[in-house]
This record gives structure tokens, C-alpha cells and sequence, in this order.
């Protein structure tokens, strides 16, 4: 995470800055070096621990050839967006009689342990899991075999392949070799082992397997786990809010704020081992707020706030905020019209927009709230209905999650969008190869390490807007 293109500078902050006599690490092989070298810059001691898989794991030769039927116990297939994975759900059921556990990082931290348990658990009607790449970031689940509806994801404006990381990571939660479930069955309370733990046997089906849902993404699986990713070279860095306070006082009080950013970023040297993160939407942020008087670090705080800016009401809330922090005033969550709390007057059967267009002004919402929330720990005397926003939050996320268990999965039209995307992500390839040649085969320098799930970052609500179409319109029901 520490070499993210974006947002790699949190973690440089937290490894480099926080107040502690050890610090533990956890990560690839790959930022190994890069680790040791920070270290010996800053004169700190690095002990490197490395460890192996206890169970094997291995790629399948083909796919389920979008055949759900062909669903084993303790399957778990890996989608990207909610609408998908409450729809996918869906289907499971439907084609095979059993119940489906669902694990994503919006859910909240007690549903998850649960759904994991409900899967985990050998002696109920769960046999399969539906999940995000949440299952690759801190949860132990019991799973046979990772099956991926996709290889690609969306990024904030395009779709992207899936890096090597990340298909590794997630594909590694196949097979583990001893999960917090049978250690719960096999330790007693001191730590010391009621029975030893065998070791791997594949005949007893401790590999763990690797596939996917279609033939297409096939190969892109296994070319992932034949080959190592290129070892982190840098660590991300953000421009200080007190360097820009002081280069902003360079310039006379009309120049934008956006402007300096991209200059300053432009004109900063660093070491070898560190690269500037990419300014990403800061700097439209930071246009969207230029009309309100506030201090640049006031405005830095914004720059890294969870903004969606994705939708059309987003910079709307987005300013409405700015305006309460740079009068101080305002703040009160019934007091700002731009949060469309009239929604929740509504029901889906009697919105004018329709099923669909309700479900993506819930999510509008949603997010609206979050940054409201996020800003009353920073800005507390301003915005200072922070128990009432969280009550409204939970109202919308109820909402949300009534409509999503309403999706209806239609894998014809689901493939249809994936062939599509595949095709887009082809043609895209093409035009890079023939730009670059033989640079345009290497995997960048700064990959991305999936969706992080803390507030503002979790899993979209869709990939596309066709995938709105699985929301059941109850007016247009026969």
C-alpha cells in the first residue's frame, strides 16, 4: 500500500511518523527492500521475517464457463460492486438450492464476522460465498476455491485490468492452511494444541484452487500467478500543509489554490525512494471550494476528505460544507438544504425517478452523510449534529440494503457487460502496445492494492449504470 500512486503518502506518514519504540509490518516480498532502505535513512534497525505458504495453491485449467451449476462447497466467487454482489447472490440460491454467505467492506465490522461465520461453519446450508476484494484484507475464511466473476475494475473514470498483486492477494485466500476457525476447534484457551495440526495433504483437498467464471478471464489468472510483480521502488509522499502555507504566500491572493498545487508539485524534488502521490481530484477539490475564504489548511483538510465527486449532487454538498466551515456557522445536519433528506420521505414504489434513480440518490446520500461525518471530528463546533447524522446514516444504509436485496441477476445481460468491457479493455491495450511497443507489456511502477474499505473508500454501489437494471421496478412488474 505504501507505493499506491495516490494515496501511498498515508502510509509513508503513519510508518515513518507514529510514536512507537516497534513497529510491526505486514506486506509483500516485494516492499521488502524498499522498508530496509527507509529504515537505514531514518538510522532505525529492520528485522525481516519471511514466511511460506503452508497449503499449495494452484490455478485451475479452465473455468465454470459461466455455468453456476458447477458450484462446489466452499466456493467463494469475487465481484467488484454491491448491485453485482447482492444480484450474483441472487442467482447463486436460485441455480443451486443452497444458501450464499455475502462479505463486502461497506457492510458493518458485526455483519461481516457473521456472514464469515455462517460460511465458515461446516454444519449449516452456506455452502458458497459471494465477495468483494474485501476477502483479502483481514478476514479468515474457510474457502476452497476463489472464483473471479471479472479481471477487471473500475477506477473514477475508466475500467482497469487487474494488477498481478491484486489477483494474487485475493486469489491467496484459497486453501489457507489454518484459519482463526479451526484454531478456535483445535487450541485450547492457554494456546497450547488439543490435537497436532496435519500438515497439507492435496488428496484431503487442502490446495487451494484458483479459476473463473468465464473463459475469457482465464488467462489472465494464471499469467497473474506464473509470474512475481516488480519490487516497489518508491514510497508516496504529499505535499505538507505547512509548505503550502508558506508557498502560497508567494503569490498574490487571486491565484487559485488548485494552481499552486499542480505548480508546486510540478517544481518538488525528491529522493529516489519517494515519489509525490498524484494529485488525483484535489485539484478539482480544490476549484470547487476556491470561492469560500478559509486558511490553506483548512483547505488541505477538504483535499483529503471522501468527496464524491463522481455524481452531480456531490460538489453541490461538497461547497455547502466549505460555506459552513469558512463562516463557521451552519453546520447543523437539518440546517443544510444541499442533503436531500426529503428522500427518505419517499419509498421506491412512489419515486418519480424510479427504482433505480432512488437507489443512486440513497447512495448520494450516503455519501454525503459519510463526509459530513468525517468533517464533525475535525471541524466539531461546526458541524455538531454528529449523533443525529449517524442516526440518519443507518436510516439510509437500511434503505440501501432493502433494495439491493431485491436485485435480480439476469447473467445474459450481466455477460453481456463484461464481454463488452473486455472488449473496451482489449482495444485499449492495442492502442498502448502499439504507442509504447514492448514498454506498453510492463506493469507499472505504482500499483493500486484494490478498494481500501474505511469510510468513503468502500466498494461502489455499481461498475456501470446497466447494472442499475437488475433493481426490480414494481410498476413495470407483470
Amino acid at each position: 500500500m505504501i507505493g499506491d500512486i495516490e494515496r501511498g503518502w498515508a502510509w509513508t506518514q503513519a510508518f515513518l511518523g507514529v510514536q512507537a519504540k516497534e513497529v510491526h509490518l505486514c506486506g509483500e516480498e516485494r516492499a521488502v527492500e524498499l522498508i530496509k532502505s527507509l529504515c537505514d535513512t531514518i538510522g532505525d534497525d529492520c528485522v525481516v521475517h519471511h514466511y511460506k505458504r503452508l497449503s499449495p495453491l494452484q490455478t485451475m485449467s479452465e473455468s465454470l464457463n459461466g455455468d453456476l451449476s458447477r458450484l462446489q462447497k466452499g466456493d467463494a466467487i469475487v465481484s467488484f460492486s454491491r448491485v453485482g454482489l447482492h444480484s450474483l447472490k441472487t442467482l447463486v440460491e436460485k441455480k443451486t438450492g443452497r444458501r450464499c454467505a455475502i462479505v463486502y467492506g461497506s457492510l458493518p465490522p458485526e455483519t461481516r464476522a457473521q456472514q464469515a461465520a455462517l460460511f465458515n461453519d461446516p454444519d449449516n446450508e452456506y455452502d458458497y460465498l459471494v465477495a468483494s476484494d474485501a476477502i483479502g484484507m483481514g478476514l479468515n475464511l474457510e474457502i476452497k476455491r476463489v472464483i473471479f466473476e471479472q479481471t477487471h475494475k473500475r477506477d473514477s473514470t475508466t475500467y482497469r485490468p487487474m494488477t498481478t498483486s491484486e489477483i494474487k492477494q485475493i486469489g491467496g485466500r484459497a486453501g489457507r492452511f489454518r484459519t482463526a476457525s479451526h484454531a478456535m476447534k483445535t487450541d485450547r484457551m492457554d494456546g497450547s494444541a488439543i490435537e497436532p495440526a496435519a500438515p497439507p495433504n492435496p488428496t484431503k483437498g487442502s490446495v487451494g484452487l484458483v479459476t473463473t467464471l468465464e473463459d475469457a478471464d482465464l488467462g489472465a489468472v494464471q499469467d497473474a500467478f506464473n509470474r512475481e510483480p516488480e519490487p516497489l521502488k518508491t514510497a508516496g509522499l504529499q505535499l505538507p500543509p505547512s509548505v503550502l502555507e508558506r508557498f502560497s504566500s508567494y503569490f498574490p491572493p487571486a491565484v487559485s489554490f488548485s494552481y499552486m498545487l499542480v505548480r508546486l508539485r510540478d517544481i518538488a524534488r525528491v529522493s529516489p525512494r519517494f515519489h509525490i502521490c498524484g494529485l488525483g481530484e484535489m485539484a478539482e477539490i480544490a476549484d470547487w471550494i476556491q470561492p469560500y475564504p478559509m486558511s490553506v489548511y483548512d483547505r488541505c483538510v477538504f483535499l483529503n476528505a471522501p468527496v464524491n465527486l463522481r455524481d452531480r449532487s456531490g460538489p453541490i454538498v461538497l461547497q455547502a460544507f466549505a460555506r459552513c466551515v469558512s463562516t463557521m456557522d451552519g453546520g447543523h445536519v437539518l440546517d443544510i438544504p444541499e442533503l436531500n433528506l426529503e428522500l427518505l420521505d419517499h419509498q421506491k414504489e412512489t419515486y418519480p425517478g424510479g427504482p433505480a434513480n432512488y437507489l443512486s440518490n440513497l447512495e448520494a446520500l450516503h455519501k454525503g452523510l459519510t463526509l459530513y461525518l468525517w468533517l464533525s471530528y475535525r471541524y466539531s463546533g461546526v458541524f455538531r449534529s454528529q449523533s443525529l447524522a449517524f442516526h440518519i446514516k443507518a436510516m439510509v444504509e437500511e434503505k440501501i440494503d432493502a433494495q439491493l436485496g431485491e436485485a435480480v441477476y439476469s447473467q445474459e445481460a450481466r455477460r453481456a457487460i463484461m464481454k463488452k468491457v473486455r472488449k473496451r479493455l482489449e482495444s485499449r491495450n492495442r492502442d498502448m502496445n502499439e504507442i509504447l511497443g514492448d514498454a506498453g507489456e510492463d506493469e507499472t511502477q505504482h500499483e493500486t492494492v484494490g478498494d481500501w474499505v474505511e469510510e468513503g473508500h468502500q466498494e461502489p454501489l455499481f461498475e456501470d449504470p446497466a447494472d442499475l437494471e437488475v433493481i426490480k421496478d414494481p410498476r413495470k412488474s407483470s
